[in-house]
């Protein structure tokens, strides 16, 4: 008797699996992870989409550029399945180099410690030949 409920128990266990694990990761995401600037504008800007694939609500906590050369503004920082958190974002394109990324760090009530990351890059010459 004891030997025929066993399987049936690591059955229901391992169907119920799947579900605990989706409920522990987060679901946010960025809609771009990397953003290539042009060296023919002074400037140029962009909305940065925050997409929660969850059930629960999220909020934009902070957003946080890695130079001065980055404006971020929160249009709208809270985030439910199917309405997107955004944020504007304006680059001085002529203060990045071709060596390193500026980030832009964006932090959520679900990922305080680890920030949905944006990295905004200048092509270099050689790469634009290629292309």
């Amino acid at each position: 008797m004891q030997i025929m409920i066993l399987p049936i128990l690591l059955l229901a266990l391992n169907s119920l699996l799947p579900q605990a694990i989706q409920t522990r990761l987060p679901p946010l995401r960025l809609n771009i992870t990397e953003y290539f600037v042009g060296d023919t504008a002074k400037y140029e800007s962009f909305h940065l989409k925050v997409i929660n694939d969850g059930d629960s609500l999220a909020v934009i906590e902070s957003v946080q550029p890695s130079c001065g050369c980055i404006l971020t503004t929160l249009q709208r920082g809270t985030v439910t399945r199917g309405h997107d958190g955004d944020i504007y974002v304006a680059i001085t394109t002529a203060r990045i180099d071709t060596l390193q990324p500026i980030i832009v760090d964006v932090y959520t009530n679900q990922n305080r410690k680890e920030p949905l990351r944006l990295f905004i890059r200048k092509r270099s010459p050689t790469e634009k030949k290629s292309e």
